[in-house]
């Protein structure tokens, strides 16, 4: 799964910054503390496994992703059907 996170700066002065819902990031900025967002992907992966390379395409997948410059190769994926994999996060679009 994927999580939206979202971190602001503290309220006092010299502490680090705190997480702060989406939604309170405006609120944040107005009072003059920047606020900044991001996603995790939190991916099951179990390294005992039997058979890890089963899990390969998967991590694969997850850093295509998550990574924000990622384009689909010239002649498309490789594979017997035709794999959609969404572009860029909406927090890291411009």
């Amino acid at each position: 799964f994927m999580i939206k996170f979202c971190e602001a700066q503290s309220p006092s002065e010299g502490m680090p910054p705190v997480k702060v819902l989406p939604r309170d990031c405006p609120l944040a900025e107005k009072d003059g503390r920047p606020c900044s967002c991001g996603y995790i992907m939190y991916i099951g992966y179990n390294y005992q496994e039997q058979y890890p390379t089963r899990w390969d395409k998967v991590l694969r997948g997850a850093v295509e992703i998550m990574n924000p410059v990622w384009q689909e190769p010239q002649g498309g994926l490789k594979g017997n059907k035709k794999v959609v994999i969404p572009g860029t996060p909406p927090c890291l679009q411009k």
